[in-house]
């Protein structure tokens, strides 16, 4: 027999074996189940999870057993992967809206009790699922508090800190050629980011609900200068919340966002201020579209360098496109932005700026527990006065390209790499540089 063959058989027998072995394991389950031992089947279950999950008759008797012993996150994950494989399959999708509920996530529970109304269940299904329905309405009337909070930490390289040109040497009309002042010239360096955050979901009546989040991070870019506490290490505070109202197919939003960033940990310094209030509006048009139309007006303050405090104004919208029976979303979106200059003078004239933007991701979960990402964005912006110094309207084009992975391997910890490139083009050569930075890091979840 030729070996490609032999190869054959013997894969073929692999996983015929792993098969059974599942099928057995499962039987087992069931019939403990079927005796009002649920404790043992959940038992028998975690000790073969290591060799059997993955194989449908055993993720479907482990996720009942799960249920009956209290543990809906188990079964949330055994029914994903059962239904990763077999999408159509309607009782496993009752089963996994069912461990939802019971887990508390309403929201994800009605999504899928739904798409079983969709398929036209029998009579008796039907009366179960409305049921199901009817409990998730009561249970979101009550107000009940919905808080998330997460640490993570990120070890990564930049090659551009802090965004210069590549060339120290820069013609200036009527000055000639300048050497740029070596901090001035893109550095490359390691980072490590760390980041604490947290938010909170408030009902205050059926339609209605706070909410808000609140997100602290630390950058060092340990080696830039030889040592730690440069002067391109920074602090981030973020701060977003609103009032969320809520209707048949649409959420409206109204949020406001605060952002500080501090710069040099050595001599810290209150380098940028923005405060934004926003509206924004999502439409579900069908099961697989759904749109996202948002405006933001604010304002943007650099407390050390007054002239360039500018107000903003900006309006866009997103399209969301769920692929049907497939675990991947794409989204697209438009917006165009405005900034004016709050403070006078040729420098302050010179920060004006119009600018249109495009964005565009993809998300794809190969499986339950991974993500894959491939994110873009490109934007024009057309300054409307003349930079002092260059005597001429500086024009630029900016894109960037990430792309990343997320894998969600224990219920709270998340491992995550990304890559992201950016470059910007510009009439004026001082203002053109790319970057590119690489990470890997992890996230931890908790409630």
């Amino acid at each position: 027999m030729p070996f490609y063959l032999r190869l054959g058989v013997l894969l073929g027998a692999v996983l015929y074996a792993t098969h059974a072995a599942g099928a057995e394991t499962a039987a087992e389950m069931q019939r403990l189940l079927d005796g009002g031992q649920a404790g043992q089947a959940y038992e028998l279950g975690l000790s073969r999870l290591k060799t059997d999950a993955g194989d449908p008759e055993f993720d479907f008797a482990f996720g009942l057993a799960a249920m009956q012993v209290g543990k809906p996150g188990q079964a949330v994950f055994a029914f994903e992967r059962i239904l990763f494989l077999y999408p159509e399959n309607d009782r496993v999708r009752l089963e996994l809206a069912r461990a939802q509920f019971l887990l508390g996530n309403l929201p994800e529970a009605r999504t899928q009790f739904e798409i079983v109304l969709t398929h036209n269940p029998p009579p008796n299904v039907r009366e179960r699922v409305q049921l199901f329905l009817a409990k998730i309405k009561e249970q979101e009337k009550a107000v009940r508090a919905v808080y998330h909070g997460y640490t993570s930490l990120k070890l990564g390289y930049d090659s551009n800190v802090n965004a210069g040109p590549a060339d120290s040497l820069v013609p200036v009309p009527g000055l000639g050629t300048v050497i740029l002042a070596p901090e001035a010239v893109a550095l490359a360096g390691d980072f490590l980011e760390a980041e604490l955050g947290g938010e909170v979901v408030r009902p205050i009546s059926k339609k209605k609900a706070l909410f808000g989040k609140i997100s602290g991070l630390l950058r060092d870019n340990f080696n830039v200068d030889g040592g730690f506490n440069d002067e391109f290490d920074y602090a981030q505070l973020n701060l977003r919340g609103g009032i969320s109202f809520l209707g048949k197919k649409s959420v409206l939003r109204l949020p406001i966002q605060y952002e500080n960033l501090w710069l040099n940990s050595a001599d810290v310094q209150n380098f940028r201020q923005i405060l934004i209030a926003g509206l924004e509006w999502e439409r579900t048009l069908n099961q697989t579209n759904r749109i996202m139309p948002f405006g933001q007006i604010g304002a943007v303050r650099y407390p050390e360098q007054d002239f360039r405090n500018v107000n903003l104004a900006l309006i866009g919208t997103t399209w969301i496109y769920r692929f049907p029976k497939a675990n991947k979303e794409f989204r697209l979106g438009l917006y165009l932005g405005d900034e004016e200059n709050t403070e006078s003078g040729a420098a302050a004239d010179a920060v004006a700026r119009n600018y249109l933007g495009l964005f565009g991701l993809f998300q794809w979960n190969p499986t339950p527990r991974q993500l894959f990402f491939l994110n873009a964005t490109v934007q024009g912006n057309q300054y409307k006065e003349d930079q002092p110094v260059f005597n001429e309207t500086r024009e630029d084009t900016y894109w960037a390209l990430s792309t990343g992975w997320n894998w969600r391997w224990r219920p709270k910890w998340t491992i995550n790499i990304e890559l992201k490139y950016e470059n910007q083009d510009s009439n004026l050569e001082i203002f053109q540089y790319d970057r590119t930075q690489i990470y890997g890091g992890v996230r931890f979840d908790f409630r």
